[in-house]
């Protein structure tokens, strides 16, 4: 186990976080991907009561082993964005999208899923240093998922 400082842009917050090395793994890739994602996801886009589950969900993501159980762990983190984070069609996509999420089966689905959770966030409810990270995270999803 290692310990990382991670911070919030947005919120100036350093978070300790106890963490399993990620498997290389194309799971284990996706799992850090997420975890990436989330990382520049700003604590005013989030429900307050993430900060006392961020640091069991980072675990948990880690730990995911298969493409369902990283599936869920995707969609716990959906769950802690407010309704201002996302743009207005995922009121209509997300409830297909969260049963598909969660009953992946394989790296693409989660990939996909992933991708299209990013691209229904707004760019307010994510750091200024996402866009130039943007870019070269999409690549590791879609390698990892197997999508290119």
């Amino acid at each position: 186990m290692t310990t990382r400082w991670l911070t919030r842009p947005a919120a100036a917050l350093i978070l300790t976080v106890q963490t399993l090395p990620a498997l290389a793994t194309p799971v284990g890739d996706l799992a850090t991907a997420t975890i990436a994602f989330e990382s520049h996801i700003s604590w005013k886009a989030v429900d307050p009561e993430w900060t006392k589950h961020r640091q069991t969900w980072v675990s948990g993501t880690l730990s995911a082993r298969l493409p369902q159980a990283l599936g869920k762990q995707v969609v716990l983190l959906e769950q802690a964005l407010g309704w201002k984070a996302v743009e207005d069609q995922w009121k209509d996509l997300r409830a297909d999208w969260a049963t598909q999420t969660e009953a992946a089966t394989s790296t693409e689905e989660v990939a996909t899923s992933l991708l299209i959770l990013d691209e229904n966030t707004k760019w307010d409810a994510v750091s200024k240093v996402w866009k130039s990270k943007r870019d070269a995270w999409i690549a590791t999803v879609k390698k990892a998922g197997g999508l290119f």
